[in-house]
């Protein structure tokens, strides 16, 4: 970072002479520094003249700053400035002298690692500051010390509402090294435990967030793939019902990012190849699929107002599950009567556009990857072309209201249209008089002004206003003709 700086942004990093003069005084305080605004631009620079006046004494008063909270906040520089400008300090000590830290049986390490074990939630800005440091500091004595000494990572785990921390555990868990691959597999179950833990929404958050980070980099994961998707599966399907929404919802984001992974890497196969990833989809979508009854029937009985994140999570788990094209999935959904259910919310939801777009998406899945068991379910077995014909008809009343699923069946209708060309078993659904219907009542008005936002009322208005216009424009261009002929 001082390097890019120095060659791109040399203002930035311009010295204060005066700066220096600190270390003429026998008697200076370490606040004189701290109070210095010229102290970051000084580490910046990397001037030794502060290394060299750091001693245990500065060190304890530096580590406290960043580990104690004030007893009252009327002094803002101790609340505020001291452990910001503090945290600087320690990280220029840590990537410069290690040492520093692992002086005195590693006593000056320990106050930073026992910040973590305390029994109440540590301050989140000063966990941020600690962990800034450690990071600095030498990796292999930080992963020697962490992973020796069971306390300071069951302290870690403890604080795994803090994002800090968090980041700290995927930094640990991404070291690169077999030495403690034993260690670093505990770890991540001990993290995978805490799901359901209730006493802090910000637990199962964090562990959806460790998850799809760990999840980013194929090098890491081959490391825990017979621990993600293992028998956590199980237990996250488990949680997606959870009767804290909190926990529910995290437990959503990470199955659908976990079988997005299984989507993204089928479609890669060189990728499979060259990093050998050993997940049999088979299996991990058998411990999936019994649990779609679940969700179906807690999407069917719902009875709010409001569909929420966490539905809409399971709707979209449902579509992704479907374009892995596991035919055990498939027919789990089939003998669940999966359309019934989406048509429902999508004649109950008639502006919830997120919604709208799961059910496209989900019927688009189906016809692209030619499931015929689910055209049959949709077409034939729940009458989704009366559906569209229902969803069409006008409205009439004083206030003109539009019915907000209109774009969404013309974008289905233009979809089917071009896919049944090629899709045989799709065409006999198309070749019938509610079909025609269909496409007389709406769709051809539709698809001629190209407009996939307006209601029923404002189609048929504009498709009028632009014949008129077009009669208009044809009368003013014979107009001219005659004037110019005369």
């Amino acid at each position: 970072m001082y390097l890019v700086l120095k060659s791109f942004f040399p203002w930035l990093l311009l010295r204060n002479p005066s700066f220096d003069l600190h270390f003429e005084n026998e008697d200076l305080q370490l606040t004189t520094l701290l109070d210095d605004d010229n102290l970051i631009s000084e580490v910046q620079y990397q001037n030794n003249k502060i290394l060299d006046y750091i001693k245990e004494d500065h060190m304890i008063e530096l580590i406290k700053y960043i580990t104690e909270m004030p007893e009252d906040d009327s002094n803002s520089k101790r609340a505020y400035r001291y452990p910001f400008y503090s945290s600087t300090l320690l990280c220029f000590v840590g990537s410069q002298r290690p040492q520093n830290f692992i002086e005195n049986d590693k006593q000056f390490l320990y106050k930073l690692l026992n910040f973590f074990s305390q029994d109440q939630d540590v301050n989140q800005v000063l966990a941020g500051f600690v962990i800034n440091v450690l990071q600095k500091i030498q990796e292999e004595l930080i992963v020697q010390e962490c992973f020796k000494n069971p306390q300071v990572i069951q302290g870690m785990i403890r604080q795994l509402q803090s994002r800090s921390v968090s980041d700290f555990l995927i930094y640990l868990l991404k070291i690169q090294t077999i030495e403690y691959q034993n260690e670093k597999n505990n770890l991540l179950q001990n993290i995978l435990k805490r799901l359901d833990d209730s006493t802090n929404f910000e637990i199962s958050s964090n562990i959806s967030y460790i998850i799809q980070e760990m999840i980013k980099e194929i090098d890491y994961l081959n490391q825990y793939i017979d621990i993600i998707f293992g028998e956590f599966i199980s237990k996250v399907c488990q949680t997606t019902l959870h009767q804290i929404n909190y926990i529910s919802l995290s437990s959503c984001t990470i199955l659908f990012n976990l079988l997005q992974f299984l989507k993204n890497i089928d479609k890669n196969e060189q990728q499979l190849q060259d990093n050998i990833i050993m997940i049999d989809t088979n299996i991990v979508i058998s411990r999936i699929e019994p649990y779609c009854a679940d969700w179906i029937e807690y999407i069917l009985n719902q009875k709010s107002t409001i569909f929420g994140q966490q539905k809409l999570k399971l709707l979209e788990i449902i579509g992704v599950g479907v374009s892995l094209k596991n035919q055990l999935f498939i027919n789990r959904l089939y003998q669940c009567n999966i359309f019934k259910v989406y048509n429902q919310l999508f004649i109950t939801y008639e502006q919830h556009d997120i919604l709208h777009f799961q059910y496209c998406n989900l019927i688009s899945q189906i016809i692209e990857n030619e499931i015929d068991i689910l055209i049959k379910n949709l077409f034939e077995e729940n009458q989704f072309i009366q559906l569209l014909i229902q969803c069409t008809n006008k409205v009439d009343n004083q206030e003109k209201q539009r019915k907000g699923q209109l774009g969404f069946i013309t974008q289905l209708g233009i979809f089917i249209e071009e896919k049944a060309e090629k899709y045989q078993y799709l065409q006999q659904y198309l070749q019938n008089e509610l079909w025609q219907q269909f496409k007389t009542q709406y769709f051809e008005k539709a698809q001629k002004i190209s407009n996939f936002e307006l209601g029923q009322d404002g189609i048929d208005e504009l498709f009028l206003l632009k014949n008129i216009q077009m009669d208009n424009q044809n009368k003013e261009i014979n107009r001219n003709l005659n004037q110019e002929i005369i």
